[in-house]
C-alpha cells in the first residue's frame, strides 16, 4: 500500500501496480492480530483499479484500522492469488 487518506466516513487507498494481473483484493481489519491470522475482516473488496475509496458504516467510528492488498489472476475461471502486502496501519 503506497498511500492512504482516512476521513470520518471513508478510507482512500492507493497501491503499486502489478503486471499481468486481472485485479486486486483489499481487506480491512480492526486489529493487527486479525490481519495476521486473516480472520474477522471488517471489509473486503475486489477491484481492478489501483485506487479504492471504501465507504462503510463499520469504518466510521474506528480510531485504528489495518489494511492489506493482494493481486490475483484468472486461470480457467479460478482466482489465483499472490502474496498479501505488508499490513498498513491507519489512524484517525
Amino acid at each position: 500500500i503506497k498511500s492512504f487518506i482516512k476521513k470520518k466516513k471513508s478510507l482512500k487507498l492507493k497501491w503499486r501496480r502489478v503486471k499481468n494481473v486481472k485485479g486486486y483484493q483489499i481487506a480491512v481489519y480492526n486489529k493487527k492480530k486479525y490481519a495476521r491470522k486473516n480472520k474477522k475482516r471488517i471489509y473486503s473488496k475486489y477491484t481492478k483499479k489501483i485506487k479504492c475509496i471504501i465507504k462503510s458504516r463499520k469504518i466510521r467510528n474506528k480510531k485504528r484500522l489495518f489494511a492489506r492488498v493482494r493481486a490475483y489472476c484468472l486461470e480457467s475461471r479460478k482466482r489465483i492469488f499472490g502474496k498479501w502486502s505488508k499490513i498498513k496501519r491507519f489512524r484517525k
